[in-house]
């Protein structure tokens, strides 16, 4: 449309038109060209020159790296230009006049067939990565975007006949002696790293995993070569500029509105096609590595200590399938061996042995439900495993909405159990112990779900303090089933191994959360109705009337009541252990799984470190993970909560600081709540004279009473009650 024009569309009136409006609609400004932005007319047959192909070549990948990080196809990838002309860049139907012109800088080849065969090897694989996102084990439009805005991705095109274009063109490069020779290798180079990249996202990780590790290398060989060569931009007036239109949208069939993406630098591009290239690798570790417990550790260590966190939506995609394609575990094995995978790595025994077992003792009237926990099993387990490749708040719903899941296994796991006959076994046995299994699973779902709470930062402020005193109650819980596991699991299993590492780890994170409850005490505001209302609000998964079915009451659950009792008696406690002694605690435990003890302070000797039994690949990793935690804990300071978020009736504060000899006043009070106490870090740490720096571990509580008068607690001290403004004496 052009300025001053009108267009009446029958049904639609102006009240209509000025509702959008009033609603801010930003589709409808898509068609609208302003004066002067007016885009010149584009000629698919605009002669190039090599290094302005580099570029475009160049340009092409950075827009598919964009939508590999969801954004709109329309925005990305579309906006070249030459996807929307490949027909009239087709040799086969271009005029004559073209094809016999006579610059010899810019060969009509370089249009017909280089750029031609770059151009459907995006297409194609940009359809390959379609396909395998649309499986469904990622969401569509929230973990990336599948419009295709009608445009034809070569879908019928077979992988073989792109790849042989690609081919031919690397050829004609090579031989042609109308290409500069120092432009021969970049143009040959961007050919066969797109060519290698299609013949990668064709290639079935499991069916050819020697392919697939071999294509990965030759991508990162030919992307060590883009990324030593820099290819000069073009002028302002060149036509390659003409190649993107980010205003694409106006002339696509799509309901976006217009949005136009700034592409990094080649530089941040290759870096990126490298950091994908290595997480296939990673997929293909995976996939080689048939076992469940692997995959978890693996998972979560993507989750929670990955330096560079998975971001596309196609790794997380593929590693999935990897797992599983929705008919068989890992491209082979039946929905049995998964059950058996589940028994073996977490007992030590397999499930043909449990069967039996059970079997023998059996004592009651019907059969033993073994069908009807296979499935139970093997329908918690799949998800739980992919889950870990979901995006954070995705994983997090399903975690949750798994648990009655595994209650509801728990509870018939133990109904079966009674009908055992385990009489003539040890306390100790490990039939016993199946369904203290399935409850350490679905413990560590809760714990999974309470941390991802911090990390997607849900909590407010003094919800920190339920989570964090949540956390003990769980690893206590999980403590005890390591406690009963260990005694009945044999000693050289990998099964026995991961328990112990996962036992002192869990031991370590207790103490660390139980110092942290402690620290943050001070962010509860002890409104205990308001504090209520967000704890069924935080915690609502654990109320479900689902739970009303089982005759099982669910373990592991909040519960509020025990939450205020803790609270009041750390308040009460008058002498309590620093909570650095938890911390450095639970650092002393993390620093033995790495093999090192500190030896009275003096030296540190090595020790065979126990870093689990199924991390396989991922020792490494681990070790690299818990180094860095004990790294950190040296590092930095402990947290003291600012002044303006501490509750008002209790300050709680923690340091360990050199202080020096300068006294400074110690109380200050609130001007607008004069019965009120507020200590400064600072100002307490610098109250005391001493003719030397000293080292203070400083633990303090400060009440406020009613008769007008502070009474504070320092740890292992008392120190006389005085007026505000006054100093103590101790």
């Amino acid at each position: 449309m052009n300025d001053d024009q009108m267009m009446f569309m029958d049904g639609f009136s102006l009240q209509d038109a000025m509702a959008a409006f009033e609603i801010g609609e930003p589709r409808l400004d898509s068609g609208y060209i302003p004066p002067g932005e007016a885009r010149p007319k584009f000629n698919p047959l605009a002669p190039l020159l090599p290094e302005e192909l580099c570029w475009i070549i160049d340009r092409s990948f950075s827009y598919e790296m964009e939508w590999h990080k969801g954004n709109f196809m329309s925005h990305t990838v579309l906006t070249l230009l030459y996807i929307h002309h490949l027909d009239s860049i087709d040799p086969d139907l271009v005029q004559i006049p073209f094809l016999t012109h006579d610059d010899p800088h810019r060969p009509p080849e370089i249009i017909t067939i280089v750029l031609r065969a770059a151009v459907a090897g995006l297409l194609k694989c940009c359809d390959l990565t379609w396909r395998e996102l649309s499986k469904g084990a990622i969401q569509d439009t929230e973990d990336w975007q599948s419009d295709k805005c009608e445009i034809y991705l070569l879908e019928g095109t077979p992988v073989g006949v792109v790849a042989s274009m690609l081919e031919e063109a690397s050829a004609w490069v090579s031989d042609s002696p109308k290409i500069p020779y120092q432009w021969k290798n970049p143009l040959i180079a961007r050919l066969q790293l797109r060519r290698t990249f299609l013949q990668l996202l064709e290639t079935n990780v499991h069916r050819s995993p020697a392919q697939f590790k071999s294509y990965i290398n030759i991508c990162l060989e030919f992307l060590q070569q883009l990324q030593t060569h820099s290819i000069p931009e073009p002028y302002e007036d060149s036509v390659a500029r003409l190649a993107f239109d980010p205003y694409i949208s106006r002339r696509l069939s799509t309901a976006v509105p217009i949005r136009v993406l700034s592409t990094g630098s080649p530089a941040e591009t290759w870096q990126a096609f490298e950091l994908f290239f290595e997480s296939l690798k990673e997929t293909s570790r995976l996939a080689a590595t048939h076992s469940v417990t692997t995959w978890k550790v693996a998972g979560l260590l993507r989750v929670w200590t990955a330096k560079t966190p998975i971001h596309q939506p196609y790794i997380r995609s593929l590693t999935q399938s990897a797992f599983y394609d929705g008919v068989l575990v890992f491209d082979n094995y039946p929905f049995v061996w998964l059950v058996d995978r589940f028994f073996y790595e977490t007992l030590g025994i397999t499930w043909s042995y449990f069967q039996s077992q059970v079997n023998q003792r059996w004592v009651g009237s019907a059969m033993p439900p073994f069908d009807m926990l296979e499935k139970n099993i093997y329908k918690l387990m799949i998800p739980h495993i992919r889950g870990n490749w979901t995006n954070p708040p995705r994983r997090r719903r399903h975690l949750m909405k798994a648990l009655v899941g595994w209650h509801h296994l728990y509870d018939a796991v133990l109904e079966m159990m009674s009908y055992v006959d385990v009489s003539d076994l040890p306390p100790e046995n490990i039939i016993s112990a199946v369904s203290k299994a399935i409850l350490l699973w679905r413990l560590h779902s809760i714990r999974e779900i309470v941390f991802s709470g911090f990390r997607l930062e849900l909590y407010a402020p003094e919800e920190r303090t339920l989570a964090y005193w949540y956390l003990t109650q769980l690893f206590e819980l999980e403590l005890e089933c390591y406690e009963t596991f260990l005694p009945s699991i044999p000693q050289n299993t990998s099964a026995f191994r991961e328990m112990l590492y996962n036992q002192q780890v869990t031991t370590a994170l207790q103490s660390l959360c139980t110092s942290l409850f402690i620290m943050t005490l001070p962010l509860l505001s002890f409104n205990w109705g308001q504090t209520r209302a967000n704890f069924f609000r935080r915690y609502k998964w654990a109320h479900q009337p689902d739970y009303e079915r089982f005759e099982t009451a669910p373990v592991g659950h909040p519960d509020f009541v025990e939450f205020m009792r803790a609270c009041l008696s750390v308040m009460k406690v008058r002498c309590i252990a620093s909570p650095r002694e938890g911390i450095e605690f639970a650092a002393g435990l993390l620093r033995d799984l790495l093999g090192f003890r500190q030896d009275d302070g003096e030296s540190d000797h090595i020790k065979l470190p126990q870093l689990g039994g199924w991390a396989d690949g991922w020792i490494d990793e681990r070790r690299e993970a818990i180094h860095r935690t004990t790294s950190q804990h040296r590092r930095k300071p402990l947290y003291s909560p600012p002044i303006h978020q501490l509750n008002p009736s209790l300050t709680l504060l923690f340091a360990n600081i050199n202080v020096n000899s300068n006294p400074i006043s110690l109380i200050q009070s609130t001007p607008t709540s004069p019965s009120i106490t507020f200590v400064n870090l600072t100002h307490v740490l610098l109250t005391f004279s001493f003719n030397h720096i000293i080292n203070i571990n400083l633990y303090i509580y400060v009440y406020n009473e009613p008769n007008g008068r502070v009474s504070y607690h320092f740890h292992n001290h008392h120190c006389r009650r005085t007026r505000y403004g006054e100093r103590t004496g101790s």
